[in-house]
């Protein structure tokens, strides 16, 4: 992707996904796209000296004013009949998942809310220090690195600047983890080990995070206990499933997993 497949966007149809945008060449395509090199050079020198003409073409309002709908177009998909011989099915959703969060402002089952809601921009997108010309008031830029979660692309590029820039996402503070409690289970009622559900129903597509999840454990044998000032708060869970009931938060994180391309 270049700059082109997101700043020649001029209209947004619907926050449903699926490449839902018009596309339309620039009036300054022409110019920064000939085959004449001393236009291009032309072009570049006086988008140095002065970049307002070119902001104005390549960036829209709504790129800031409804940010997440601009991203949706791009990063909620599905599949449908035509496509796939079979039914309508979901494929990532990003977009959903933002909306339902706390994060967004409109989501009404997060167990947290930031002070401030923010949008996709906020996170993908963080200002950085830049001497371009176009820069913001304070000499910062918005990256369009885009961290993510997605480590493969860097890794198989032998990108090391993205690389940094995914592992610095990641390590920031975005998630953490609250454990409400952990409980044995009684295997011989419980059923089938190493389920991901509650009971008997399915497990909820969650965007807020909270969730029970069984899962098998082993406890500190009798010597670690032994050696543990608070070993009383050891049942005897040894080779045996446990129930964990927590929820994952954050005051930026606004996706119940990894989504995109990752």
């Amino acid at each position: 992707l270049g700059c082109m497949s997101c700043h020649s966007i001029v209209h947004v149809g619907s926050s449903m996904g699926n490449g839902d945008f018009t596309i339309e060449y620039p009036p300054l395509h022409h110019i920064a796209s000939s085959h004449n090199p001393w236009i291009r050079k032309l072009d570049a020198f006086v988008t140095y000296l002065n970049p307002e003409p070119h902001r104005r073409s390549f960036m829209k309002s709504y790129m800031r004013q409804d940010a997440a709908e601009f991203c949706s177009t791009c990063h909620k998909v599905h599949l449908d009949v035509p496509v796939n011989d079979y039914r309508w099915f979901r494929g990532f959703n990003d977009y959903d998942a933002w909306q339902a969060s706390g994060v967004s402002g409109q989501g009404a089952r997060s167990f947290y809310y930031p002070a401030t809601s923010s949008t996709c921009v906020d996170c993908h997108m963080p200002l950085t220090p830049s001497h371009d010309p176009g820069h913001h008031a304070g000499g910062m830029v918005h990256s369009h690195r885009f961290p993510g979660a997605n480590m493969a692309v860097p890794f198989v590029n032998h990108d090391t600047a993205q690389m940094q820039a995914t592992e610095a996402f990641l390590k920031s503070g975005a998630v953490t983890v609250d454990i409400f409690s952990v409980s044995p289970i009684d295997e011989r009622a419980e059923g089938t080990r190493m389920i991901r559900r509650t009971g008997d129903a399915p497990q909820a597509n969650d965007h807020d995070g909270s969730r029970s999840v069984q899962f098998g454990c082993r406890s500190p044998d009798r010597a670690d206990r032994g050696r543990s000032a608070s070993h009383q708060a050891y049942p005897d869970w040894r080779e045996s499933s446990a129930r964990l009931a927590g929820v994952r938060t954050g005051q930026r994180r606004s996706h119940p997993r990894v989504g995109g391309t990752a």
